[in-house]
């Protein structure tokens, strides 16, 4: 259903909160395409795809969080480029720094997209689930071995 819905410039425009003459050259200067239909001339309308709204609207973001209109085209181009991204761009999160652009992609890795570098992603409650498993092994591992020693450990979360 999301893919038969086509805007006009008009209504796009209205939501995304850009000029006219903001959506003509971010179309001219290869930053977002309608992908509906194209202008074909003087007079012709432009149509996009809800998703092509949604693209305009992340770069309106990006833009008013300070980065520049390059980046922001490199990125866009560097992570459609990305063949092994298994999600649609909605699936997608986005996240700067007004510096960086970094995508948290479907399989909860992080990517720089114009850097095409991954970023090393390390929630810390999984590192203590690892320390806690460990710490059960080498308990039941003393306790095995019969040594006698008791330990009680607490930890607090």
């Amino acid at each position: 259903m999301r893919d038969l819905l086509l805007f006009t410039s008009g209504d796009v425009l209205n939501l995304v909160g850009l000029t006219q003459r903001q959506l003509a050259y971010w179309d001219t200067s290869a930053v977002a395409h309608p992908h509906g239909r194209s202008a074909q001339g003087s007079g012709s309308r432009r149509l996009y795809t809800l998703i092509d709204v949604l693209q305009l609207k992340l770069i309106r973001r990006l833009r008013q969080a300070g980065l520049p209109l390059q980046r922001i085209r490199q990125a866009l181009i560097n992570l459609s480029d990305m063949v092994d991204e298994s999600a649609p761009l909605t699936e997608l999160e986005v996240v700067t720094d007004g510096q960086r652009i970094l995508v948290r992609r479907s399989d909860e890795q992080i990517v720089d997209p114009v850097a095409r570098q991954y970023v090393l992603r390390l929630p810390l409650a999984h590192l203590l689930t690892e320390i806690e498993r460990e710490m059960a092994l080498s308990l039941a591992g003393s306790v095995s071995e019969g040594d006698g020693r008791t330990t009680a450990v607490v930890l607090h979360r």
